[in-house]
């Protein structure tokens, strides 16, 4: 299995932002909107409720909201898992312009926290690419929450994520019927786009 979270982050973090901009720089707008930047400055004021203001503005704001990618990633280590969930949630509603959090949000995956766990399964679906192994990985997870989210973003991806389609079915016995519901719309989304 891969490294722990507390091993992988300190690596990915002291990543040049330049080399991460780099990997997105064709997504992001050059002029970040005042709104971003508001929050961004309530981001940066380290008061924990600060960034919790800043983190439900930054999720309303959705793609617009992709100049803050790259502020936003240490965000996924920090010590408060409301702070690294509510992150990951921002990725998920940005979307695609924030796939240079992918490696992080890979890393989030082995969160001690449930709740990280859950988000960064989540965010994947709508953020990355190429993450299919992970997402398989996280299929097998302990807790139903996971797995549920990991076969919602498989889902999502559609036929991208047809390397899934075997595990995907040997989780279609689930014990946890909401995540075998899920494990289900997966492979049925994948069928659909892979006639």
């Amino acid at each position: 299995m891969s490294m722990p979270i507390r091993s992988v982050l300190p690596i990915l973090l002291a990543f040049p932002s330049s080399l991460l901009a780099a990997q997105g720089a064709e997504q992001a707008p050059s002029t970040p909107d005042r709104r971003v930047i508001a929050a961004l400055e309530l981001w940066k004021g380290g008061d924990t409720n600060a960034w919790h203001r800043a983190l439900r503005r930054l999720e309303r704001m959705g793609p617009q909201a992709s100049p803050a990618v790259h502020a936003l990633i240490p965000g996924l280590a920090d010590p408060d898992p409301k702070i690294r969930t509510g992150t990951a949630r921002v990725l998920r509603a940005i979307g695609a312009p924030a796939n240079p959090a992918v490696p992080v949000l890979i890393a989030a995956l082995e969160d001690p926290d449930e709740r990280v766990r859950t988000g960064a399964s989540r965010a994947l679906g709508y953020v990355g690419k190429d993450v299919v192994p992970e997402l398989v990985v996280a299929l097998s997870d302990p807790s139903p929450l996971v797995r549920l989210q990991a076969s919602r973003a498989l889902e999502i991806m559609g036929g991208q994520a047809s390397p899934a389609l075997g595990p995907l079915r040997e989780r279609l016995g689930d014990p946890d019927p909401d995540a075998r519901r899920a494990v289900q719309a997966a492979i049925k989304a994948i069928l659909k786009s892979n006639p």
